[in-house]
């Protein structure tokens, strides 16, 4: 004959729920986590030339951005952008830009960060501002070592910034 003591099955039970319990207790609040990461994304990303001496970097995202943690790097020259709790959208991994001073692009995703690493061309030390705009991050670097310019419309010049044609010994009036 066998009998069970009704109080040891009693605790092993209850010990088995809260195990049980904690257990999908951390299954739950990664799966929150999890989709929480998921839901933001980099969707797109473009290099422009305003003027000589700024490139931008933008990031388009399916969402409102995040500021990203930046610092900057010098041997090799690059800009690291870390973006908390982002995913990376981006259908490539190495981008080749080769604009203004962005020579390319890598992004590498882990955890919950994605980070994006811009190689910059041998520009000693660019300024750098970091923005949100709408569903986007603007990153604006200026070369203080080019030489500003603007386009004279009548002419169809180029000239350095606060020059004027009456500058230019090029120019004949007409």
């Amino acid at each position: 004959m066998t009998t069970h003591s009704n109080t040891s099955q009693g605790l092993t039970n209850s010990y088995n729920r809260a195990k049980f319990a904690r257990r999908a207790l951390v299954a739950a609040i990664t799966t929150v986590s999890l989709s929480a990461y998921a839901d933001q994304s980099i969707t797109a990303m473009s290099v422009t030339q305003p003027d000589v001496a700024t490139t931008q970097l933008r990031l388009d995202f399916d969402g409102l951005p995040v500021t990203p943690e930046a610092y900057q790097l010098d041997n090799p020259p690059r800009l690291v952008l870390d973006f908390k709790n982002i995913e990376n959208g981006l259908p490539n991994r190495q981008n080749t830009m080769n604009q203004g001073v962005i020579s390319n692009v890598t992004t590498l995703s882990g955890d919950e960060t994605t980070r994006l690493i811009v190689g910059l061309n041998d520009v000693a030390n660019p300024s750098v501002n970091t923005q949100c705009a709408g569903d986007a991050v603007v990153v604006k670097t200026v070369d203080p070592n080019a030489t500003r310019c603007v386009r004279d419309l009548v002419s169809d010049r180029y000239l350095p910034l606060g020059a004027s044609l009456a500058d230019d010994p090029d120019h004949r009036p007409s």
